[in-house]
């Protein structure tokens, strides 16, 4: 039998366009792995992949990557190559293969939770990759038929899960930002990379009207925005995300620093309100033994539709680590900020300690005589 080798140098952030896929079926295969995402096909054990696999994942990865790159420059976070996929000869990325130990009709996999009790372990066995610092994105055929989506994770690491969904035909080309509409919409490519961005560490982010781009990636599900724009198709990354993605160990492909756990103290904390221009500015002072790039704020307001909604703001640091962020158009209401900073390892922290932000250092406040009071 003809070995199949693949060389992808371990931490290694080209796109591996010298590397053969692996046969998924071949014993004796030998495989060098890497650090950073893997991307997983599932199925019960009585299941084969559909013909148009490939195909597709090449597409999804090809348009994620690309979505990524246009969207963090676009906002001054500029990326080369995010996501550092590994790809063969042909451009195809490499696609780890693992078959269930159960068959379909069992109901194992008809809810989720397989993903770490079973698909991971299988692969990390069957490929010899090493556990730490690995993003999993799980793509199961046919895959559970409600809830399949999901993802969570931080800097150090995390897990994606979505459904594959076969018979499509080909679903979007990078250069094109309509995502919720066609067959990008019937494979659920948002959802897909919307998850795989829980996975980088990121919360829902809500769109913001002022930006004018359509649904943020993080934010509500495609049939919850149509039903206020119901034209508009459009998907985009927001200017926080941007922030929060841009050191991030794989994006930045750097995993050296990826164990220190940034100290986070606020100081000099104030707010001010400017009603002729409805903006309310936060601003303060981060004192940490690490330095950050950026601060997050999120207003999580009583009116918010949903948390889906909510609007995020960013800005960077000074050099001191001081910070002036402008949340535009706030709520008229009772609500809450969290902030976070994001840090040059990757580590989006609040809190010593705690990452993400919904895990970031809270303000509450209330409106009154038309003015925000913490």
């Amino acid at each position: 039998m003809l070995l199949i080798s693949i060389v992808i140098l371990a931490l290694s952030w080209s796109c591996a366009d010298d590397n053969n896929s692996p046969d998924p079926e071949d014993p004796i295969g030998e495989y060098e792995t890497w650090t950073g995402l893997q991307i997983v096909m599932f199925t019960p054990k009585d299941v084969e992949l559909p013909d148009d696999y490939r195909e597709r994942m090449r597409e999804v990865t090809d348009y994620a990557e690309w979505f990524f790159e246009k969207w963090m420059a676009h906002w001054g976070y500029d990326c080369e190559k995010p996501l550092k996929i590994s790809k063969d000869e042909q451009g195809y990325p490499i696609l780890w293969r693992v078959a269930g130990k159960q068959s379909q009709s069992s109901g194992a996999y008809d809810k989720l939770g397989y993903a770490g009790t079973e698909v991971i372990p299988a692969a990390e066995k069957k490929y010899g990759i090493p556990s730490e610092n690995q993003t999993w994105w799980i793509i199961s055929y046919p895959g559970p038929s409600r809830r399949a989506y999901r993802g969570g994770g931080n800097f150090k690491g995390g897990t994606s899960s979505a459904n594959f969904i076969t018979g499509t035909g080909s679903i979007i080309i990078p250069g094109d930002d309509n995502l919720a509409t066609g067959n990008a919409l019937t494979f659920k490519l948002k959802a897909m990379i919307h998850e795989l961005s829980h996975a980088f560490g990121l919360g829902h982010i809500g769109p913001r009207e002022y930006d004018s781009l359509g649904n943020s990636l993080m934010g509500p599900t495609n049939n919850a925005y149509h039903k206020y724009y119901p034209e508009d198709d459009r998907v985009y990354l927001s200017e926080a995300a941007a922030a929060m993605l841009w050191k991030h160990p794989l994006f930045a492909g750097d995993f050296k620093q990826v164990n220190q756990i940034p100290e986070v103290t606020i100081t000099d904390f104030q707010t001010s309100y400017n009603d002729s221009l409805d903006v309310l500015q936060v601003s303060g002072k981060l004192l940490s033994d690490f330095r950050a790039h950026s601060v997050v704020v999120a207003n999580e307001a009583a009116d918010d539709i949903s948390g889906y909604w909510r609007k995020t703001y960013s800005a960077r640091l000074s050099e001191d680590g001081s910070f002036i962020c402008d949340i535009t158009g706030p709520s008229k209401v009772s609500g809450n900020l969290f902030i976070a900073f994001c840090f040059n390892n990757g580590a989006i922290s609040g809190t010593t300690g705690n990452f993400g932000l919904n895990k970031g250092f809270v303000k509450s406040y209330i409106f009154e005589n038309n003015d925000f009071k913490f």
